[in-house]
């Protein structure tokens, strides 16, 4: 079986570090990580990924939400990794 190819989208360089590393100590593959929206589009669509792990809170104008939006109509796999809890981001999730 191969290696499933993950692409992570996190802006804690410590939580992206310990994820990935966690990752690939199971096996998996990295093939991509960064901290934006704009840069994780340009490489998710070039990347031949099986799944993309993105943090909801992200600086800059867009958040793991609306990238999440962009994965859907990209028909892209993405689980979300959060801490967030409040009731505007979870209705905004849903």
């Amino acid at each position: 079986m191969s290696k499933l190819n993950i692409y992570i989208v996190e802006d804690d360089p410590i939580i992206a570090i310990t994820i990935e590393t966690a990752l690939k100590k199971q096996g998996y593959n990295i093939c991509g990580n960064t901290d934006n929206v704009e840069e994780a589009l340009d490489e998710i669509k070039e990347t031949n990924l099986d799944l993309v792990l993105l943090d909801i809170q992200l600086g800059g104008e867009k958040d793991g939400v609306d990238l999440a939006e962009i994965l859907d109509k990209l028909e892209k796999p993405y689980l979300y990794l959060t801490s967030q809890t409040d009731p505007h981001t979870i209705k905004r999730v849903r």
